[in-house]
């Protein structure tokens, strides 16, 4: 097993001890991680579950994605990229049923973040920075 021990300036991880056990059995069951899937689980902010994502995936324990979702078929991403590749510029074009569909508009579109782990016997042990 891989404990990981972060020190963060007072997250709800290192204030409240059950989110950090929410946490980590999430981290059991789950090899695809996403903040709201986190936020949900733990009831922390966004920002919190965010930067456990981000902290793994510096640690090269997690890849991250961005998926870009088209509004008007927001059912599943038009596309899934590496955040390393940055947000798709545009026009951008993809692939629908009857052909190809080509965005103009940023506001037709919307991204979420999703996070793929490396191992699965990840743990995370939480101090306060002081």
């Amino acid at each position: 097993m891989l404990i990981l021990t972060f020190h963060l300036d007072k997250t709800v991880f290192s204030k409240y001890p059950k989110r950090l056990k929410d946490l980590n059995e999430l981290l059991e069951i789950h090899s695809t991680l996403s903040p709201s899937l986190i936020m949900s689980a733990t009831n922390c902010p966004f920002n919190d579950a965010l930067a456990i994502l981000i902290l793994l995936w510096e640690k090269y324990l997690a890849d991250a994605y961005i998926l870009v979702y088209y509004r008007q078929e927001a059912e599943q991403p038009i596309q899934r990229r590496p955040l390393t590749d940055g947000f798709p510029k545009l026009p951008l074009v993809f692939e629908v049923e009857s052909g190809e569909q080509t965005i103009y508009n940023p506001d037709e579109i919307f991204y979420r973040f999703e996070f793929d782990l490396k191992r699965e016997d990840i743990q995370i042990a939480i101090h306060e920075l002081r």
